[in-house]
């Protein structure tokens, strides 16, 4: 959804998702991002799971191996971004996608995370610059985690 709203309580979990139809205007407690915002990251493959053998997985469970860093997040866009430089054939949608909903759906994390939905508390981050069109990432992009799946306790 382009230029959508999300709306999260105090627990970070998503109360509403408001498409605005690409008109935005200015609302008190909404906050504004140039980027892309996704759901938190998840580390797949520090986990049992199985691959398909497709490209994608052999992809990702080759640049993203079973060390578990201290920041996942963090660890998981930077591999994210090796594998755009080096694998131009997947898509970042594709990407971004099996490390979001794919993986919390593998690891049966799917009915609170991986995706943005009335009632989940998923994280949100934000990847910016990025190209639009087509969808790239590039040497400048980063990421930035606005809502965390796991907050301090």
């Amino acid at each position: 959804m382009k230029m959508g709203i999300i709306c999260l309580d105090h627990a970070g979990t998503i109360t509403d998702i408001i498409d605005t139809k690409g008109c935005l205007k200015e609302r008190e407690k909404v906050e504004f991002y140039n980027g892309i915002l996704i759901p938190g990251l998840i580390n797949v493959c520090k986990q049992n799971h199985v691959s398909s053998g497709s490209l994608l997985d052999k992809t990702v469970d080759k640049y993203i191996n079973t060390e578990t860093p201290t920041d996942t997040q963090l660890y998981v866009f930077e591999k994210i971004k090796d594998i755009c430089q080096t694998v131009p054939n997947i898509s970042l949608e594709q990407l971004l996608y099996r490390v979001t909903w794919d993986a919390a759906k593998t690891l049966g994390l799917d009915k609170m995370q991986g995706s943005f939905e009335k009632g989940k508390k998923p994280g949100v981050s934000l990847i910016s610059p990025v190209n639009y069109d087509p969808l790239f990432l590039t040497e400048l992009s980063k990421i930035k985690i606005l809502i965390d799946r796991f907050p301090a306790r």
